[in-house]
């Protein structure tokens, strides 16, 4: 990734835009999460689509002619894909084994945190419901808000690393949890900084979805065999996540070779000549 200026097709929503989007999320939050609590565990649900996904897709669809585009949706080269999907399915473990830790040592006992491990163990909703609640919908509401509207929206006046930075700092903020603090802050650079060198909220949602899921799944009972495996190897599943995340991450980072475009009126090559 280099320099802070938009490819052209790039550019995203203005800034204010993606404040104004930032600021209405924060606002549904506090009047929709007490009402979400009637709701029981399907609340989550509520908080994603009304208060984090909705604003964003409308300030998205008044303020740029072209929505999607604005939000970066569309569709990443296959080697960022790639990447992204190692870093979703490895990263987290290193997040847990490290960062963890550190936050509850700083932070102590969080409410928030006792929430999903109840959902977490409760048995009666179904792992299928649980990845919805806890993947799905997180790795597409967030996405849109956090790296589709503002970190795209930072990036002309911050840089790219200023972008990435800002917004994951927002995004830590926004989840109101002390313990949760610092792993979220460095997932959402992990975030940041694949969206904006794929030019992709979609490379950054698919690390977003299968993060969480590989933590959801091997959390609950199905996936407690592979867990305790995992738990049993000690530093060879650090190794191999590392290794996992580090290829992940030079695949989804590196920057792809500018395509030479031909105008229509240019003329063509002349065609050569055999001299023989």
């Amino acid at each position: 990734m280099n320099g802070g200026a938009s490819r052209p097709g790039q550019s995203g929503l203005s800034l204010p835009s993606a404040l104004a989007a930032f600021a209405a999320a924060l606002a549904l939050m506090l009047l929709v999460a007490p009402v979400a609590g009637a709701f029981g565990v399907w609340g989550i649900a509520l908080v994603q689509i009304v208060a984090i996904g909705g604003p964003v897709i409308v300030v998205a669809h008044l303020a740029s002619p072209r929505p999607l585009c604005a939000l970066g949706l569309r569709a990443p080269s296959a080697r960022a894909l790639a990447g992204a999907a190692l870093v979703g399915a490895s990263f987290w473990y290193l997040n847990l084994r490290f960062v963890v830790p550190l936050g509850d040592r700083l932070a102590g006992d969080d409410a928030s945190v006792a929430r999903i491990a109840d959902i977490l163990a409760d048995p009666t909703i179904p792992l299928w419901a649980t990845l919805i609640l806890l993947a799905v919908l997180p790795a597409v509401c967030e996405e849109l808000l956090f790296r589709g509207a503002l970190a795209r929206a930072l990036r002309p006046l911050a840089g790219i690393a200023g972008a990435i930075v800002l917004q994951a700092v927002m995004f830590s903020l926004f989840h109101v949890s002390p313990a949760r603090l610092l792993p979220t802050l460095c997932f959402g650079i992990v975030l940041g900084a694949i969206a904006l060198a794929s030019h992709s909220t979609l490379a950054s949602a698919v690390t977003h979805g299968l993060n969480n899921a590989f933590a959801i799944v091997l959390a609950s009972a199905a996936g407690a065999p592979i867990a305790h495996a995992i738990d049993a190897s000690g530093h060879v599943a650090t190794a191999v996540a590392a290794g996992l995340t580090g290829t992940g991450l030079w695949l989804a980072l590196a920057p792809r070779p500018p395509r030479e475009v031909r105008r229509p009126d240019a003329p063509s090559d002349p065609p050569k000549l055999d001299s023989g």
